[in-house]
């Protein structure tokens, strides 16, 4: 999923998980930031958002690894 930055008036992006991720541990991005995820119209934290993001993601894992060890019929 990608998502917007706005910083200093300049809305910036998109970028992905990952980059936002490097950011935020390179000092370029701050969890309060504003963020807004591709598609929608609500912008928020950047914090809110990664917190979204990181429990779709288990949510998806979950669902992937549920999935995977459903048993075949015999």
């Amino acid at each position: 999923m990608k998502l917007y930055l706005s910083r200093n008036g300049q809305i910036l992006g998109p970028y992905d998980y990952v980059h936002i991720n490097q950011f935020i541990d390179d000092n370029r991005a701050s969890l309060d930031d504003l963020a807004c995820l591709a598609g929608e119209t609500e912008w928020t934290s950047l914090s809110e958002v990664m917190e979204r993001l990181t429990l779709e993601k288990r949510l998806n894992w979950l669902k992937a690894v549920s999935y995977t060890h459903q048993t075949l019929p015999t």
